[in-house]
């Protein structure tokens, strides 16, 4: 293959991610190695690379859409990643995988200008994105040993950085809930609502001081909860 090939497809590539505001866009071939990248000229570019130990890689170049959220191993910046198989000239065999990373800083700093505390935790139960400030990667609930090793087999975060967030219901009143950060304790007013489809589980909390002064209710916080939960869905569709 020319060499000239790659310099343009990695210019190419470059563009559409600055065109597109996302985090980088890479191209892997089958064994797992990155042979061109949006980030080609950074000094942690990913090219050279081998993801193939990924989730998102796996599905592609078993012929399906991946989509995975993880802390970069390379970056070491937390990313949500879409995956497609590039399929041979027939279009019915794949030749390698294509992946495009979206930062979740970017998310997170325009939700900061709300007094709602957003987080959202994956499959695991792991918190990967919230406006807290020291939140993320913290864990709802108790991790299994079989979770903690595909965690570890996949690379997706690294286990260190894992810190209990305990998240208690109230018995009485099942829209309270209280969390429970190093010695620090508060308790909310909690609105929940799953996405399926991601494995994703995204909470609306206010504390019952900010509902006091606001004036907010279970109807605002479900309007709030329902605009992300539309908004994630969005990103997820592009």
């Amino acid at each position: 293959t020319s060499p000239n090939l790659f310099d343009d497809l990695n210019r190419d590539l470059a563009y559409i991610n600055k065109v597109a505001h996302t985090d980088v866009i890479y191209l892997m071939r089958l064994d797992g190695t990155t042979i061109a990248a949006s980030n080609y000229d950074a000094s942690d570019s990913f090219i050279g690379g081998n993801f193939g130990f990924r989730p998102y890689f796996k599905n592609a170049v078993a012929g399906r859409n991946g989509r995975y959220f993880a802390l970069g191993t390379t970056s070491k910046r937390r990313g949500y990643y879409f995956s497609s198989p590039v399929l041979d000239r027939q279009g019915g065999k794949a030749i390698g995988a294509i992946v495009v990373k979206v930062n979740i800083d970017k998310l997170e700093t325009a939700w900061q200008q709300y007094a709602t505390t957003f987080l959202i935790t994956d499959a695991n139960g792991v918190v990967f994105s919230s406006n807290q400030p020291g939140w993320q990667f913290g864990t709802i609930k108790p991790l299994s040993q079989a979770t903690i090793d595909r965690i570890e087999q996949d690379q997706q975060y690294p286990l260190e950085i894992l810190k209990p967030l305990e998240l208690t219901s109230s018995s009485r009143h099942p829209g309270l809930i209280d969390i429970k950060r190093n010695t620090s304790r508060q308790r909310y007013l909690s609105e929940q609502q799953g996405i399926a489809s991601l494995g994703w589980n995204i909470y609306a909390l206010r504390t019952s001081a900010s509902l006091n002064k606001a004036a907010l209710g279970y109807a605002a916080l479900a309007s709030l909860l329902a605009f992300l939960s539309l908004a994630l869905i969005y990103l997820a569709i592009q």
